[in-house]
């Protein structure tokens, strides 16, 4: 039986599970997330969010700010 995959999780061609968000930042782009751990992009998901409630939109400097303490890298959409 197949092992079932999380929703946002893929593996790549040597069997590695890559996580993957999607984020709107606020001048309307997407941009699409990688992370070696479902935590660090689960993590960053939430620290987004966050971010959005309490100190505002996120925009470029605030992205790479957060996405860096979650060992995360773009991957299309900057």
């Amino acid at each position: 039986m197949a092992e079932e995959k999380k929703p946002g999780v893929g593996s790549d061609a040597a069997g590695n599970d890559t996580a993957y968000l999607e984020f709107e930042l606020a001048d309307g782009r997407r941009v699409f997330l990688a992370f070696q751990d479902v935590n660090d992009r689960d993590g960053c998901e939430y620290s987004l969010e966050m971010h959005q409630i309490y100190i505002g939109p996120v925009d470029e400097a605030a992205l790479y700010s957060i996405l860096e303490k979650f060992r995360g890298r773009v991957l299309a959409g900057l």
